[in-house]
């Protein structure tokens, strides 16, 4: 059974491109930004705060986008 030369071509190139995806470094991953928090537990308590208020409760996706300096309904685009 003999192969079409395209296809000898495209599975030469399949090879060889992988072989180069799968040696590439993995970016390395970024800081975890908490917008204006200097840390993690910052951010958990004022959000915590935030939901418990049943007067900012219905503002919750709108001020996490503010607070970690993001585009408006980030957030909301998330969870729906």
């Amino acid at each position: 059974m003999k192969m079409k030369p395209i296809l000898i071509f495209a599975l030469l190139f399949l090879t060889s491109y992988s072989g180069v995806v799968l040696a590439q470094d993995k970016p390395e991953e970024e800081e975890q930004s908490y917008g204006i928090f200097e840390t993690q537990d910052e951010y958990f308590q004022f959000m915590g705060a935030v939901k418990e208020n049943p007067e900012t409760l219905p503002m919750v996706n709108v001020i996490n986008d503010i607070v970690l300096g993001q585009e408006l309904g980030t957030t909301g685009k998330e969870f729906r």
